[in-house]
């Protein structure tokens, strides 16, 4: 056999033992696709697991209050606004008014409901609370100023709705001030100028 049709047997061969390795590793490495779960399965799990919190606190105490939590979320998801917002105020007043993650999710129940002058009460709240904490106390002014934006929408009123765009033009200004120079490219400062323009927008109509 001469020279050449070696070479040609020899690069056939050496093709399909690359194709064959290559096809080894795709199938060594095929991982089986995550299981996608269904509208009815989620739904299926939360109202299990609403149903046990709800046997865990039937009757609310410091030993259950994180379950109930749970269970606040549990329902918020579920769009269950009027029990999330029950249960989320017994636990607020079982942890004391001071309790910030408590007042937080409160105000998330509200702003979900649609009762946004409820919402801008514990943000309120909080803001007064985080008064002192130069760490916290920007991101309480950006929250507060997104819900009177949003409060703003939801009026018909006109002169009401001008009033609730300005006291978000003042959260989302003394929020400016109050972020460390060099945060310009943070989500946070990001959000803050992208609310700030769609509430200026809304000042200009």
């Amino acid at each position: 056999m001469t020279k050449p049709n070696w070479m040609k047997i020899l690069a056939i061969s050496c093709l399909i033992a690359w194709f064959l390795a290559i096809s080894l590793v795709n199938l060594l490495n095929k991982k089986t696709p995550p299981k996608l779960m269904t509208a009815d399965t989620r739904w299926s799990k939360l109202a299990a697991e609403q149903a046990k919190l709800e046997s865990q606190t039937s009757t609310l105490t410091e030993q259950n209050i994180d379950s109930a939590r749970r269970l606040v979320s549990n329902y918020s998801q579920q769009n269950q606004f009027e029990k999330a917002e029950a249960l989320a105020e017994k636990v607020s007043n079982l942890s004391g008014n001071n309790s910030l993650n408590d007042l937080e999710t409160l105000a998330a129940v509200e702003r979900q409901k649609g009762d946004y002058k409820k919402s801008i009460h514990f943000l309120e709240t909080i803001a007064a609370l985080d008064q002192h904490d130069v760490s916290r106390s920007a991101r309480d002014q950006i929250n507060l100023g997104t819900m009177h934006y949003l409060s703003g929408l939801s009026l018909e009123n006109v002169a009401e709705r001008k009033s609730s765009f300005l006291k978000a033009e003042e959260c989302f200004t003394s929020a400016e001030k109050q972020l460390p120079s060099g945060s310009e490219k943070t989500a946070q400062y990001i959000a803050l100028r992208q609310n700030k323009a769609l509430n200026e927008r809304e000042l200009r109509k």
